[in-house]
């Protein structure tokens, strides 16, 4: 779920807390945060009991974006060649990297 502030600001500390709250008020985990300037990304599992109610309270303040069926792929000292063996023709949505583990959300 990709969440931006309608007011079109940039996406501040005060904006973070709101969505962390309102995650955590329902008990979802979060299994992937990604931030920049304008948005927030978090994926976690899917429970439409839960998720309803907190698009709800969060499409008040915010632009929401979301997709189901989607897959996370971590992969811990990573290769190239692991990469390609595990990623080859899936449609990757977002790629989040550092120097010994990366992500993959895909369908």
């Amino acid at each position: 779920m990709t969440l931006t502030p309608k007011d079109l600001g940039f996406m501040a500390e005060e904006y973070v807390e709101i969505i962390i709250a309102e995650i955590k008020a329902v008990g979802v985990r979060i299994n992937l945060l990604q931030s920049s300037a304008v948005n927030l990304t978090v994926c976690f599992d899917f429970d439409e009991y839960r998720f309803k109610p907190m698009i709800r309270r969060l499409e008040k303040t915010f632009e929401l974006r979301y997709n189901n069926g989607l897959s996370l792929l971590t992969i811990s000292n990573y290769t190239p060649q692991c990469i390609n063996e595990h990623m080859e023709n899936r449609n990757i949505l977002l790629t989040q990297q550092s120097r010994k583990i990366i992500r993959f959300v895909y369908q």
